[in-house]
């Protein structure tokens, strides 16, 4: 997921709430440069729209925390975070269309299936 704004990051959080999700991964990364994150799959520019880092984060502990994640324990604030450790994630993509589109003549039916 590309977080850019407070309602998707609040949507996300109500969810991991919902959901008990203790670490949630979010899709970005500063493994290729240290303190330039990136979400995957995009440019650098669209980082830094909005952030929700917990107080002092990131702090790359142990030079060692490349991802972004947020947690139960950090109030679902975000923080950086080992790439190895386990956790849930959110995929974000066009919606799921259901039914079956059908040309007949110059007119079209749906057919749900």
């Amino acid at each position: 997921a590309i977080i850019d704004s407070a309602a998707e990051n609040n949507f996300l959080k109500v969810l991991a709430r919902h959901k008990q999700a203790i670490n949630v991964w979010l899709g970005a990364t500063d493994v290729f440069h240290e303190g330039r994150w990136r979400w995957i799959g995009s440019t650098l520019a669209t980082f830094g729209r909005y952030t929700d880092w917990a107080t002092n984060q990131p702090d790359n502990h142990r030079n060692n925390e490349d991802c972004l994640s947020f947690s139960s324990h950090g109030n679902y604030r975000w923080n950086d975070y080992p790439c190895s450790a386990v956790g849930s994630f959110f995929c974000e993509g066009a919606p799921i269309v259901r039914g079956v589109v059908q040309s007949v003549g110059p007119r079209f039916h749906t057919i749900t299936v």
